[in-house]
């Protein structure tokens, strides 16, 4: 098994442990509030550890469209969540791989064989059986389509990081991506004239670890994404296995209920994972 794809399978680990930390932060936090503290304490951490903060024009324009892409997604993806269950939208949102696997095959020849297919049909698999039977709501029409622009706007994001990374470095797309992102995130704030406060931080100390971890896992996913025989969509699939963190976890921290079928779908996740792998 080649580095990269263990590094996204790491990646995707620590996503599912963010997910957590996230959790425990919007009990105490605003959301917008949440998002841009943990975005400065990745900001600051990348500043303390230093890199090449050199940038070609055209870079900084795709990092640009990459973390407006973020930006927008969340934005959307959020505003969703408020309106129908979380596990429809999370049915939804795995339109994240045919996104990418079209966007990879157009723009980076990208292959995408039986295997591929096949792991993507079992981890879609798994994550409805988790789901399906948790809402009996009607769901309207625009909110599907939001989902599925907010599914567009991080798979975009995702698809920019191996264009991006060909001819920038690693730390210099975490850095300006961040800054970037913080900046649109600031620009929100102002138009909600809404105060960034600062004191957040002291009341969820949750808020700084999603920061910590986010960092480690965003360095991950772009080491893992420089690696010149890595695949966005394989990258996308293995972001997957983060369910296997927020079910082992979640069943110790919060007591989740369901939870033989929860262990069911972390076995049939894990056996998509192999099959997309090998």
């Amino acid at each position: 098994m080649e580095s990269w794809i263990i590094l996204s399978i790491i990646y995707g680990l620590l996503c599912g442990t963010s997910d957590l930390f996230k959790k425990q932060a919007l009990k105490k936090v605003p959301l917008t509030q949440t998002i841009i503290i943990f975005n400065f304490v990745i900001l600051i951490i990348l500043i303390i550890t230093g890199g090449n903060y050199a940038l070609s024009f055209n870079s900084y324009y795709l990092i640009m469209l990459k973390s407006f892409c973020v930006f927008l997604g969340w934005l959307t993806g959020f505003y969703v969540i408020k309106k129908i269950d979380i596990s429809v939208y999370s049915i939804i949102m795995l339109s994240k791989v045919i996104f990418t696997g079209v966007l990879s095959v157009i723009f980076l020849n990208e292959q995408i064989n039986f295997n591929k297919i096949l792991g993507f049909i079992i981890i879609s698999f798994a994550i409805v059986l988790v789901n399906v039977n948790k809402t009996k709501k009607v769901i309207k029409l625009k909110y599907i389509f939001l989902t599925l622009l907010s599914s567009f706007l991080i798979s975009t994001s995702l698809f920019l990081d191996k264009v991006i990374l060909k001819s920038t470095s690693n730390f210099s797309l975490q850095f300006y991506y961040t800054l970037t992102l913080i900046i649109f995130l600031l620009i929100y704030l102002i138009i909600k004239s809404e105060a960034l406060n600062f004191s957040y931080a002291k009341k969820s100390y949750s808020v700084i670890n999603l920061g910590i971890i986010t960092f480690i896992a965003d360095y991950i996913h772009f080491v893992a994404a420089s690696h010149p025989n890595s695949s966005v969509v394989v990258m996308t699939l293995t972001r997957h296995s983060s369910l296997i963190i927020t079910v082992f976890l979640g069943s110790l921290i919060y007591k989740e209920k369901n939870l033989l079928l929860k262990f069911v779908a972390v076995l049939i996740i894990i056996t998509g994972l192999v099959l997309t792998v090998i």
